[in-house]
């Protein structure tokens, strides 16, 4: 197995910190092929204070506010305690809260599939939002994040009928994904994604782009050695940022998206590889394999992958109107998500998510082929495209 890199101090997606990386030694590939990861008895855990629990109720409510009034009740199961009195009884200041991101990736995935199962079958909350929630902030974790309402209800249609056993194998499955550790978060890694679409879709912008025909000879090097690198497809010349590395990743992320390790990975070395380029403090342009988009204040926010500069990571959120990449870099650092003056990034109508979607997809098809763009709305609030033949 090749050797890999590793993210250090990998911080929160909002502000999303991405640090420096260094050489380490072989991961293990966790090739965990248990078919059911649920272990239905979780042993208690011990709180730090009233407040933690408040905070992650208070983003549990905001997250799902179909659950808002059993909210608490939840905790209180996750916590593995019988009741309220009795979780709070046993809370102490120097109560040990774990790293998520650093517990052995079996206990991760074990913890995840335990916890999905008791909101999905004690609760009724659809199991692919109960795996977002729990993945996102299971209750412990030293580090809570924000959590968006999906754009669909959160009940499961049968409440009274236990999920099917595929559905958890399928979320198991995206959880490993997520790991830099696991068989399928190398895949995912060293996944690859046709460059053409995506650099039509900055032209179209009015980017003056610059294709990468040849590795630099700052970068060839990397070629040899054994370990994962990001590769630049292309550049983007800026008058005021330079010469700018395009990269497009053969995954998708969503804005926020936590304990998405693969995902740290492949920005860390985005940002090592245009600092070669470019010098220290020089911006990466990372685009990922396909577009998202999530509901707010009435229009639409589509992301297209992310910026990551001086070690902090910003989400590409584009519209027809971002006409050079520096105004939209200053303006999304000085624009935090939710945030009222995020609206300026508003994809009105989608129409830019469309445009790229169809683009990305059309070679699915032929060209006499009638088709049609459908939204699959996702758990975390964040949604994809899907170029479907009318008669499906």
């Amino acid at each position: 197995m090749a050797n890999q890199i590793q993210i250090l101090d990998l911080g929160r997606a909002s502000g999303a910190t991405v640090r420096r990386i260094k050489p380490c030694g072989t991961v293990p590939v966790g090739a965990d092929e248990k078919n059911c990861l649920i272990d239905p008895k979780l042993p208690p855990i011990q709180i730090p204070s009233l407040s933690y629990a408040n905070e992650w109720i208070e983003i549990f409510r905001k997250g799902v506010p179909e659950f808002k009034d059993v909210a608490r009740e939840i905790f209180v199961q996750l916590c593995g305690h019988s009741s309220w009195t009795s979780l709070l009884d046993t809370a102490r200041p120097n109560a040990s809260l774990f790293d998520f991101d650093q517990m052995a990736v079996d206990e991760r995935l074990n913890l995840a599939a335990s916890m999905r199962l008791i909101l999905s079958d004690q609760f009724g909350i659809r199991a692919d939002i109960a795996n977002h929630l729990v993945w996102t902030n299971p209750p412990g974790s030293s580090s809570l994040w924000s959590v968006y309402p999906p754009e669909f209800s959160a009940r499961r249609q049968q409440p009274d009928e236990p999920v099917e056993a595929s559905v958890h194998k399928a979320l198991d499955h995206l959880n490993r994904s997520r790991c830099l550790e696991t068989e399928e978060g190398q895949t995912r890694l060293f996944a690859n994604a046709p460059s053409a679409p995506h650099l039509a879709l900055l032209r179209f912008l009015q980017w003056d782009i610059e294709p990468l025909l040849t590795p630099s000879l700052q970068i060839s090097h990397l070629q040899s050695m054994d370990q994962f690198y990001a590769e630049p497809a292309a550049f983007v010349v800026d008058k005021d940022l330079g010469r700018v590395p395009v990269f497009i990743a053969g995954f998708t992320a969503t804005p926020g998206t936590a304990h998405d390790s693969v995902m740290l990975h492949y920005l860390s070395s985005a940002l090592a590889t245009a600092e070669l380029l470019a010098g220290t403090g020089a911006p990466a342009l990372v685009l990922y394999a396909s577009s998202t988009s999530r509901r707010h204040r009435g229009s639409h926010l589509t992301c297209f992958g992310a910026v990551a500069y001086d070690d902090t990571v910003k989400d590409l959120l584009l519209n027809q109107n971002c006409n050079r990449l520096s105004d939209v870099f200053v303006n999304l650092v000085a624009t935090s998500i939710d945030s009222p003056q995020i609206a300026d990034f508003a994809d009105n109508q989608l129409a830019l998510q469309c445009m790229f979607e169809r683009a990305r997809q059309k070679h699915l098809f032929t060209d006499e082929a009638n088709t049609r763009l459908h939204r699959l709305e996702g758990a975390s609030g964040w949604s994809e495209m899907v170029l479907r033949a009318d008669n499906e």
